[in-house]
């Protein structure tokens, strides 16, 4: 009797295992997402990354409230300094907080195509994910710079 409930639960706990291994690659994909958005400047595409009412916060600390804002400060951002811009990312850490809910945390590293040899810009981005509708997509973010070496 011990054997079999111990196969059973080596067996929902192994099942269990893989889909959070796989909920965690699922919204992991929102940070190859936003780096295929920066390096494209395609301001739409960071569009559908992004909830209806999804909260944005800049590296210079300024919050932005709905998908539309936030598309507003991308188009601004790629109109400017950010149009020549590469964005690599260096590390993506995802933490399941149940089956609709993560966080992604990645690092990164901003070049600027016209220039070598300059130390990139770095810093670190957190987004809050959500599945809704069967797709992963960001309802709050914030980035980060890590400050340059003197």
């Amino acid at each position: 009797m011990m054997r079999k409930h111990l196969v059973a639960f080596v067996i929902v706990f192994g099942w269990t295992a893989g889909a959070a291994a796989g909920q965690t690659s699922a919204a992991g994909a929102l940070a190859d997402a936003f780096v295929d958005a920066w390096n494209t400047h395609d301001v739409r595409a960071f569009g559908r990354l992004y909830a209806d009412d999804a909260d944005w916060v800049t590296v210079g600390g300024e919050r932005h409230k709905g998908r539309v804002a936030v598309e507003g400060v991308l188009a601004k951002e790629h109109a400017g300094w950010a149009r020549t811009t590469i964005l690599r990312e260096t590390g993506v850490a995802v933490r399941a907080i149940d089956s609709e809910n993560a966080i992604v945390m990645f690092k990164w590293e901003i070049t600027r195509t016209e220039e070598s040899g300059v130390t990139p810009l770095r810093g670190n981005t957190l987004l809050v994910a959500a599945k809704r509708d069967g797709r992963w997509i960001i309802t709050a973010g914030q980035a980060a710079a890590v400050p340059l070496p003197k």
